[in-house]
């Protein structure tokens, strides 16, 4: 749980009012992966979330910016989880109740789970977290968007 705690304090955890004994997740993975389940948040696997993509959920990207120019998931929109995430804390103009998935690179990166926590603290409902990332949608051969503009100076 070190890296997580790592992670809180990084992202600004403290300026929420969030303490790390209101943390509940439960990781069966080991200590270098993001956690299975997140409280208060569905955690969902490629073929479920083009279910709930095709119902009309929000998908967000909450990786660097510079991941997300390499390529991403078809139709997400990107919030970088270390710069813009706070906007979904700040907007009071948002559906709380609305689906939302958040998802990273791979299981290997805690922003997604951060991300659906931080959701669910924040009173965001129908929260879904995409455990396994852009690299799993992409070995599985699912719809994504890249920036191939190449510089031919």
């Amino acid at each position: 749980m070190s890296l997580l705690r790592c992670l809180l304090i990084l992202s600004g955890a403290w300026l929420c009012g969030v303490s790390f004994a209101d943390i509940r997740i439960e990781d069966r993975s080991g200590q270098n992966e993001a956690p299975y389940e997140i409280d208060g948040a569905m955690t969902v696997d490629t073929s479920q979330a083009i279910d709930l993509l095709n119902e009309g959920a929000v998908l967000i990207d909450v990786r660097m910016l510079s991941d997300w120019n390499s390529g991403r998931i078809k139709g997400a929109i990107h919030l970088d989880f270390r710069e813009d995430f706070f906007v979904l804390y700040v907007s009071d103009k948002l559906d709380h109740n609305a689906p939302i998935i958040f998802y990273c690179n791979s299981p290997l990166s805690y922003r997604s789970a951060m991300a659906s926590f931080f959701a669910v603290q924040w009173g965001y409902t129908n929260v879904h977290y995409l455990r396994d990332g852009y690299y799993r949608w992409l070995a599985e051969d699912r719809p994504v968007e890249f920036d191939l503009a190449l510089n031919n100076h």
